[in-house]
């Protein structure tokens, strides 16, 4: 697990989480905002333990503390720059492991500047954010081994407020508030799982009244409720 931020108690959720599903993780973390060292130079621990997995984490408000430093010709380049970095990564991971590697897309980004209107200057961090998010998608769509960790589908399924600490992020860098650590660890428990050929689905549902409305034996097939009007859009959505 390498990160721009501290990871620590992701870990030790990541470990926990792990027993649920008959794994005991052996996790080696780089040091904090080491992610790059670990993966340029050839001596590294990252490289002496032989993962099967890495997993790199960069947090968009460490991305937002690089962005808004610069000029605003270079913030417009911002994204690029970013993936390009992103593709010097993989390569030197490839060049030494034959480990699969998972990044962690973005969540949707207010920095309180230009909020509604953020699309409308490419240099602003919220437009860039989402340009290199979608550079994401599109890397892992087109490279053997890259899976992409949808932490943005949690944040937008929990919001920020449950998800993100301010608190915890100003004294420890931690982009994970302490309570939703279980959700992001399971998330990418079950991920490995599923890697693996380990994670089996199986859905059991009833008929009547469940997949589609009213009883089919009484009404007929053209009277029970499945349709995009009233009631039976709920069952034509499920």
């Amino acid at each position: 697990l390498l990160g721009d931020c501290s990871t620590q108690w992701l870990v030790q959720a990541l470990r926990g989480y792990g027993r649920a599903y008959g794994y005991d993780f052996e996790i080696y973390e780089s040091g904090f905002d080491q992610m790059d060292s670990e993966i340029l130079r050839p001596d590294s621990e990252l490289y002496q333990s032989q993962p099967d997995y890495v997993i790199l984490l960069e947090s968009s408000r460490r991305l937002l503390d690089k962005h808004r430093v610069l000029s605003v010709q270079e913030q417009r380049c911002f994204a690029a720059r970013c993936l390009d970095t992103t593709r010097e990564r993989l390569a030197a991971l490839s060049r030494r492991l034959r480990a699969n590697v998972i990044v962690f897309d973005f969540e949707a980004f207010n920095d309180g500047i230009h909020g509604h209107f953020a699309a409308k200057h490419s240099h602003s961090f919220a437009s860039q954010l989402v340009e290199y998010g979608a550079a994401l998608w599109r890397l892992c769509a087109e490279t053997e081994g890259l899976y992409l960790f949808r932490f943005s589908e949690i944040y937008a399924r929990f919001g920020a407020a449950q998800i993100f600490d301010p608190r915890l992020h100003c004294l420890a860098e931690s982009p994970i508030a302490l309570d939703f650590l279980p959700e992001v660890a399971g998330g990418l428990t079950r991920m490995l799982a599923s890697l693996q050929g380990r994670l089996c689905k199986c859905l059991v549902l009833d008929l009547d009244n469940t997949l589609w409305g009213g009883e089919v034996g009484d009404l007929g097939a053209g009277g029970v409720e499945i349709s995009d009007i009233g009631l039976g859009k709920a069952y034509q959505a499920l």
